[in-house]
């Protein structure tokens, strides 16, 4: 999910039982309740990105569904400088060939030059720690 300016946000006047932060902008002295909502929180959730070929991740994206059916698909990170603490989580949607995550240049991924997805539902999540990536979870079905 792309970060929304405090500005961009909901008004509102109390807090309710279903709002997950509440934040007050305050960019010209006059004091304004905002709120962030769950839809905000977990849109990454429920409208994730599918690809069906090679594909350079963003920085705006968060889930890539990856659909192997024509064949192999590299998904190619960015740098990893100048990201630090930006998660990716790639999900691997089709029994078939592979999904190779590359991290750019001479970058690693959890010290690997490459990772692969083989199973179908197969998941691994990563972060930039400003120099490399690393893997912060997995899962094979």
């Amino acid at each position: 999910m792309v970060d929304a300016k405090i500005t961009a946000l909901t008004e509102m006047t109390e807090p309710t039982a279903d709002d997950l932060f509440v934040m007050v902008d305050d960019p010209s002295g006059t004091p304004v309740t905002k709120k962030a909502t769950r839809a905000n929180v977990r849109k990454r959730l429920i409208n994730p990105t599918a690809k069906t070929g090679n594909y350079t991740l963003t920085s705006d994206d968060e889930i890539i569904l990856v659909d192997t059916t024509s064949g192999d698909v590299t998904i190619s990170a960015p740098t990893a400088v100048g990201n630090q603490g930006k998660e990716w989580t790639i999900i691997k949607i089709v029994a078939a060939n592979k999904v190779v995550i590359d991290p750019d240049g001479s970058e690693t991924i959890s010290g690997n030059s490459t990772h692969n997805l083989v199973n179908n539902n197969e998941i691994v999540s990563f972060v930039s720690d400003n120099s490399n990536l690393l893997i912060t979870g997995a899962y094979t079905a």
